[in-house]
């Protein structure tokens, strides 16, 4: 079981070589003569244009968090447009293509395993699964067991009200945020009370955000708060630091009572 950590711990440094080898290999295509050969072929400039757009598109992602989750797409996208360029190099430059082949051997072989390290990470989830007892979550487990607990009574709970009106899924405090349990609007069938349910640092922390999901929560009437007290991350970036914004803290403390405390869960009514 030891190998096995250590083989997805190694899989999870590995999704950084795919940006790297892009680099490398996009350097040469600075000469404009290059350029105009790759893309002579309609066909081929088209399915390289469209990769290169993918990748393009999965930068601010992978880049916004730099850990395996977020890499690991913009690695899968960047085998393609790897064997594309050394192909298209081999047929032009075959001496330095030469030393290229080793290298995207090495390539596919880190893809590999990086596949493996997935795969292997996913049998370990399942295994220590357990399911979730909900209308809504047939097929699907929680790895974390006793927080799935508390869930399936939460959901429980607000499918009991009368008259199901919009929520907010929230936090103990919303001047450092990181995520929320949106998933709770989904299991429980109940529609956010508003725009901004999906928790940003940098967006949800703000006064002006905080003022508009206060007023959203205002129009739509919403009378139920549920707060996630989940451990917080943090992360080396500014996410981890306060924005001094209790706007929403204070709209929650003033206008909502603590009902009921549900395993990390915490329920307010109006």
């Amino acid at each position: 079981m030891n190998y096995g950590i250590a083989l997805f711990m190694i899989s999870q440094l590995l999704v950084f070589i795919g940006p790297i080898l892009i680099v490398f290999l996009l350097m040469p295509l600075v000469k404009r003569n290059l350029r105009r050969e790759l893309f002579q072929y309609s066909e081929r400039q088209t399915l390289f244009q469209f990769l290169l757009s993918l990748a393009v598109l999965f930068l601010p992602y992978s880049f916004g968090r730099c850990d395996f989750l977020h890499m690991f797409p913009f690695f899968v996208i960047s085998l393609p447009i790897s064997l594309m360029l050394i192909h298209f190099y081999h047929s032009r430059f075959k001496k330095v293509c030469s030393i290229l082949r080793p290298i995207m051997l090495l390539f596919l072989s880190f893809f590999i395993l990086d596949l493996a390290g997935v795969f292997f990470i996913n049998v370990m989830n399942f295994q220590k699964g357990v399911p979730i007892n909900l209308n809504r979550t047939q097929g699907i487990i929680s790895i974390k067991g006793k927080e799935s607990e508390g869930l399936v009574e939460l959901i429980h709970e607000l499918e009991t009200d009368i008259r199901p009106s919009p929520i907010f899924v929230g936090s103990p405090q919303h001047d450092k945020v990181f995520i929320n349990a949106v998933m709770v609007y989904f299991l429980s069938g109940r529609r956010s009370g508003t725009l901004y349910h999906h928790f940003d640092p940098g967006v949800t922390n703000t006064r002006i955000i905080q003022q508009k999901i206060i007023n959203d929560l205002e129009t739509n009437q919403v009378d139920t708060v549920v707060l996630w007290d989940q451990e917080f991350t943090n992360e080396p970036n500014q996410s981890r630091e306060s924005s001094d914004v209790t706007l929403l803290d204070d709209y929650i403390d003033q206008n909502f009572i603590h009902t009921k405390k549900i395993g990390e869960f915490t329920l307010k009514r109006r």
